[in-house]
C-alpha cells in the first residue's frame, strides 16, 4: 500500500493533492492513503475561525472550505478529497469542530478525523493517533502520527545537520527540552514501526531501535522549564538550501502542554526498531510530502482489492469502552487505575466487544458514521462570529454502537437520537447486515442545546498567548481527558 505523509497541513489540501497527483504522474504509482500530520485547519465558516488560538494575521480559511473565490469546497461537497485521507489534531485548529468528533469521525467525505486519540486500521495497517492513549505493552502498531516529536528524538537521526538548518533547536536539545517527554513515553511504550511527525517545519528523518543504550548526549529535562519548550515557528520565510536561520519576529508562541519528566519503560524482549520521519508544511521547496510503501496484512472483503478498506480497531474499540467511565468535561479529571487493574478493565471490554459486536469489532467504519455537515458552510451573509455548540451524529453512532453514553455533545432529548440510530446486532445469525448506516438529513443540524458543550475559545490570542488559553488544541489536555 503506497502512503503519503504529511507535514503540517495548515488547509492547503488543494496544493497537497496536487503535489501527490503530480509524484503519480512522474513515478506511474497510484497512492492509496494520505497521513496527515496536524494542522489540519478544518474551518467550515468564518465562525470556526473565532475557536482557533492563532493571531489575527493567521486566520485565512485555507483551502477546507474557503468562500466562491476558491475550489476547495470539501466540507460542502464542492470538491471530494480524491485520496483516503487521514488526519489528526495539531495546535492550530478549530477546536469546535473537532470536538464534535472527539472520539473520531468524518470532517468531509473521503477525510477521517482520528479523534483526539484513537485507532483504525486501513487494509489490516493499524495506524494511531497522537494525543495521549492507553495500551497494553503486547500491543503492537504499524504506523503512529504525533503532531510534536517526541523528546530527545533529534539525537537518533542526523543532529548536525538538523541544527545548522535550525539553530535554536540546539540549545533546546542540550536542555532536553525539544520536543514532547509523553510522546517520547509512547515511541518507547508502543514501538510502532513507523512514526510520523510534523510541528517544526522541517524535514528530518532517525531510526530509534529499542532497548538498546541511549545515545550520546541524550537528556530528558525532569522539571518544567521557566521559559516554554514548544514555541511555533511560523517560518514561511525559512531558507531551505541552508542559511543560517535567524530568530523570527513572527514566531506564534503556544505552550502546549505541561512537560513533565518521563519515566523509564524497560525494553520489550525482542528489540524493534521504529523508522521516524517529521516533515515540513506544505510551501513551495519544502520538503512537506513523502511516499512510503508500507506492507498490508488484508485488503478487506472481497471486491475491495485495490481500494483501500477502513476499519475499526477492535481493541480501541475495548480501550473506548474501558476508559469511558474515566472521561470527565471537568478541570480536574477523575482517579485512572493502575496499569495492572486497566488492562483487566480492557480485556474484560475486548470480550464485550468480541461477543456483541459484527466481526469481532472489525467494523466497517462507513457502516457506522456517515460524513454529515452540521455548521453551515461558508456563504454571503456569514460572518465571524462565536458559534453554537452541534452535535455531531457520528459521534452519537459510535456511543449508540458500544452503548455508552455520549458525553460529548449530547442533545437534549432521547428522540432527538434518531437520525444517528444505529440498531443492535440480532440474534440471528442470517442477518448479512447487522448495522444501519447513519442516516444523516440534507439540511443542516440545529445547534444544540446541551450542557456538555466544547472547551470555551479564545476570543482573541496574540504571540504571547499562554497555556490557559481553552480554545487551544492540546495535545496533554486530550491526555487528561483520555
Amino acid at each position: 500500500m503506497k502512503v503519503a505523509v504529511e507535514g503540517c497541513c495548515h488547509g492547503t489540501l488543494d496544493q497537497i493533492y496536487a503535489q501527490i497527483g503530480k509524484l503519480e504522474k512522474q513515478n506511474n504509482y497510484k497512492v492509496d492513503l494520505l497521513l496527515i500530520c496536524g494542522d489540519f485547519e478544518a474551518l467550515r465558516n468564518p465562525s470556526d475561525m473565532e475557536c482557533m488560538a492563532v493571531p489575527q494575521k493567521y486566520r485565512t480559511m485555507g483551502d477546507f472550505s474557503k468562500l466562491l473565490i476558491e475550489t476547495g469546497r470539501y466540507y460542502v461537497g464542492q470538491v471530494k478529497a480524491p485520496i483516503l485521507t487521514i488526519v489528526i489534531g495539531g495546535n492550530h485548529e478549530a477546536s469546535n469542530y473537532l470536538w464534535e468528533l472527539y472520539h473520531g469521525g468524518w470532517l468531509a467525505p473521503n477525510i477521517y478525523f482520528l479523534g483526539f486519540s484513537g485507532c483504525i486500521q486501513v487494509n489490516g495497517v493499524r495506524i494511531a493517533g497522537s494525543s495521549g492513549i492507553y495500551k497494553s505493552h503486547d500491543y503492537h502498531l504499524d504506523v503512529f502520527l504525533s503532531h510534536d516529536w517526541p523528546t530527545s528524538i533529534e539525537n537518533y537521526g542526523n543532529k548536525a545537520e538538523l541544527f545548522r538548518r535550525k539553530p535554536h533547536f540546539k540549545s533546546e536539545s542540550l536542555s532536553g527540552e525539544l520536543g514532547s517527554p509523553p510522546m517520547l513515553h509512547l515511541l518507547k511504550t508502543l514501538q510502532p514501526k513507523w512514526w510520523f511527525s510534523a510541528h517544526m517545519h522541517v524535514k528530518f528523518e532517525a531510526t530509534f531501535n529499542h532497548g538498546t543504550q541511549q545515545p550520546e548526549n541524550f537528556s530528558v529535562r525532569q522539571d518544567p522549564p521557566v521559559e516554554n519548550p514548544d514555541e511555533i515557528k511560523i517560518d514561511d520565510l525559512d531558507d531551505e538550501n541552508g542559511a543560517t536561520t535567524l530568530e523570527n519576529p513572527d514566531e506564534i508562541i503556544i505552550e502546549d502542554e505541561i512537560n513533565q519528566a518521563t519515566p523509564n519503560i524497560p525494553p520489550k524482549e525482542q528489540a524493534r526498531r521504529t523508522q521516524f520521519l517529521a516533515l515540513d508544511k506544505c510551501l513551495p521547496r519544502r520538503n512537506f510530502l513523502e511516499v512510503i510503501d508500507i506492507p498490508i496484512s488484508s485488503n478487506g472483503p472481497e471486491g475491495n482489492v485495490g481500494s483501500p478498506y477502513i476499519t475499526f480497531d477492535p481493541e480501541w474499540l475495548a480501550i473506548t469502552r474501558a476508559l469511558h467511565p474515566f472521561l470527565s468535561l471537568q478541570r480536574n479529571q477523575k482517579h485512572v487505575p493502575r496499569s495492572e487493574e486497566l488492562q483487566k478493565l480492557v480485556d474484560t471490554e475486548r470480550v464485550w466487544i468480541t461477543q456483541n459486536l459484527a466481526d469481532g469489532g472489525s467494523i466497517e467504519i462507513g457502516q457506522i458514521q456517515e460524513f454529515t455537515p452540521t455548521a453551515p458552510g461558508p456563504g454571503p451573509g456569514r460572518h465571524s462570529r462565536q458559534p453554537p455548540t452541534y452535535t455531531n451524529p457520528q459521534t452519537e453512532a459510535l456511543m449508540s454502537l458500544l452503548h455508552l453514553p455520549n458525553k460529548i455533545n449530547p442533545r437534549s432529548s432521547p428522540s432527538s437520537l434518531q437520525s444517528a440510530h444505529v440498531t443492535p446486532i440480532t440474534s440471528s445469525k442470517d442477518d448479512a447486515d447487522p448495522w444501519m448506516k447513519v442516516g444523516g438529513p440534507s439540511e443542516w443540524h440545529s445547534p444544540s442545546t446541551s450542557i456538555a458543550a466544547p472547551p470555551e475559545p479564545s476570543p482573541a490570542v496574540d504571540e504571547k498567548d499562554d497555556t490557559s488559553a481553552p480554545g487551544r488544541w492540546s495535545p496533554s489536555r486530550a491526555m487528561e481527558e483520555t
